[in-house]
């Protein structure tokens, strides 16, 4: 398939958002940035302010002609709809999500890296994963699908990263 230089990818954790953006990034020289950085000081413990966190995606919009932006958030990200020339959609089965998930946990724990309770972490995703299969709700499959539609941009769904690298 031959990729667009704007592209926008979401989806839940453990898609494989991440690792398919770094792909990309990799064959078409391209920089990639993940929402995660631009939402957080410090990951996953203090947000950058409403108003810097508009700035720092602002200059990735206007200053890369070429990018590849990845990411789950969809609350304060809209712009990155209407910015991109392709949007890829994961919807992958939880089954392989909670497999995704607990695998990287291991894999955080046996080096070093902060993964916090196992427990902790299982339950926070399900439930989060359930949310996200439920038609209505903030952060939904279905909210993406109608946000790609709103914007009227180019989309496309895919369950694997493999539908994409062919």
């Amino acid at each position: 398939m031959q990729l667009p230089d704007k592209i926008f990818i979401i989806g839940w954790f453990g898609s494989w958002k991440s690792s398919l953006a770094q792909h990309i990034s990799k064959i078409k020289k391209i920089p990639c940035f993940d929402l995660d950085d631009i939402r957080w000081v410090k990951k996953y413990s203090h947000r950058l302010s409403d108003g810097q966190r508009k700035q720092k995606l602002d200059e990735i919009l206007h200053h890369q002609s070429q990018r590849i932006i990845e990411g789950c958030v969809i609350d304060w990200a809209d712009v990155c709809y209407t910015s991109a020339d392709l949007v890829i959609l994961f919807k992958v089965p939880g089954y392989i999500i909670v497999w995704r998930v607990f695998t990287r946990y291991i894999y955080r724990l046996f080096h070093w890296m902060y993964a916090g309770s196992l427990w902790w972490v299982m339950y926070i995703m399900y439930w989060a994963f359930m949310y996200y299969q439920k038609p209505k709700g903030k952060y939904s499959f279905v909210r993406h699908l109608e946000d790609c539609k709103k914007h009227m941009c180019k989309y496309i769904v895919i369950r694997d990263a493999k539908e994409i690298l062919k």
